[in-house]
């Protein structure tokens, strides 16, 4: 997978991709271990975090090209500084709000693919665990999601910069 987004966003998605081997590696070593559980969760609200924070990034790096500083700060606190669960349905509401033919561009990439359902679940995954529910999923499993999240990442910067 090849990205072209901005070094701090690669860093923060190979840092998190590292982290997640990190912790396979050590459950691998132990699977019985009874910090396993926790491994798992904190990998779901990593990488999920980390998806967030880049999608937003992505958008915020397109819509602040060519801005003055006001219009650049304004950006910051509605898209940057806020909280939003990188779902497919959220991005795209995002992208429908910028407008353009963003949204219908990303719809189409993502129609018919699993990867769409790795980030939703990924989402799905972190929602679960900040409500107080139980995880039964693998650090592999978020391992699998957080590659599909990825490729999601790739088809909406494709679909912004295009």
């Amino acid at each position: 997978m090849v990205l072209i987004m901005n070094g701090e966003c690669l860093r923060n998605l190979s840092d998190c991709e590292v982290e997640l081997n990190s912790i396979k590696d050590w459950i691998d070593s132990d699977k019985f271990h009874k910090n396993v559980r926790f491994l798992v969760n904190y990998a779901i609200v990593k990488s999920c975090g980390t998806i967030e924070n880049i999608y937003k990034q992505i958008i915020f790096d397109k819509l602040s090209e060519n801005v003055n500083d006001q219009n650049k700060s304004y950006l910051t606190k509605v898209l940057l500084n806020s909280s939003s669960n990188p779902s497919f349905g959220k991005i795209k509401g995002t992208l429908e709000n910028v407008g353009g033919a963003f949204a219908a561009n990303f719809d189409e990439r993502l129609k018919n693919k699993n990867e769409k359902e790795c980030i939703n679940s990924l989402v799905g995954l972190r929602n679960t665990f900040s409500h107080g529910g139980t995880i039964t999923s693998s650090i592999e499993d978020v391992i699998i999601l957080f590659e599909g999240a990825k490729w999601v990442l790739l088809q909406l910067e494709d679909c912004i910069n295009a």
